[in-house]
């Protein structure tokens, strides 16, 4: 995983540049797991991005933001939408499943950064 066992950064940028709503003890739990979707959904690329890639900020949001669903889902409390600097965020679409959910975050979040391409490269 590319940032694993970085539970304080990911909790300064949840907070930060996320501005999440979950305090540390219930949310720690979630980034892990958040972690592993991202991972599968890119099919490994996500484990070689550091800080300062133009992949990082939207692999951090798509982690916060899927950390928040699975938080909120567990918890009963999921919140219908949101609005975050001008932008409105829908956390429960009409229908959808929670795996769908979470990938139609990664997919807003990723789609941009060649992350989601499962094709080949030519290098």
């Amino acid at each position: 995983m590319f940032m694993r066992g970085s539970l304080t950064i990911y909790f300064d940028f949840y907070k930060k540049k996320f501005f999440g709503q979950f305090e540390k003890s219930e949310i720690s739990a979630y980034f892990n797991r958040a972690e592993s979707y991202i991972n599968n959904i890119t099919l490994g690329k996500s484990d070689n991005i550091k800080k300062g890639d133009a992949e990082y900020n939207p692999i951090m949001m798509c982690v916060c933001e899927i950390a928040d669903i699975l938080c909120g889902y567990d918890n009963g409390d999921l919140l219908k939408s949101e609005s975050v600097d001008n932008e409105h965020y829908e956390r429960v679409p009409k229908g959808g499943s929670l795996d769908e959910i979470i990938y139609s975050v990664c997919r807003r979040h990723l789609l941009t950064t060649g992350l989601l391409y499962a094709g080949v490269v030519a290098k």
